[in-house]
């Protein structure tokens, strides 16, 4: 499923069992996404399932630095109901563009 431009990741067709990631960087992941608030999980899950795959090394570093925020920030960023940090923007733009688009 190609991506809309703009959102500043390669188009790689590649899923997540796609031999790009290794799977104890996959089981990692999951388990630091797993936040135990239902929204964050979804949207996290979501944005694995579809777009991490695609995101080059820098943009993987800024998604695991996020990862480390606290739970009230992160749900206030990505529910938008408050604006992210300038550091994590282009990041919290990506994943709710990603995680909240159709299939």
């Amino acid at each position: 499923m190609p991506f809309e431009a703009g959102l500043g990741i390669r188009d790689s067709g590649l899923g997540l069992g796609g031999s790009e990631l290794e799977d104890s960087e996959l089981a990692r992941l999951r388990w630091q996404c797993r936040r135990g608030l239902l929204e964050l999980d979804l949207l996290f899950e979501s944005f694995l399932e579809r777009g991490y795959a695609q995101l080059d090394a820098a943009q993987r570093d800024q998604f695991q630095r996020l990862l480390q925020q606290p739970d009230p920030d992160l749900q206030a960023w990505l529910l938008a109901q408050q604006a992210p940090s300038a550091e994590f923007a282009p990041m919290v733009a990506l994943i709710r563009a990603v995680a909240l688009k159709s299939t």
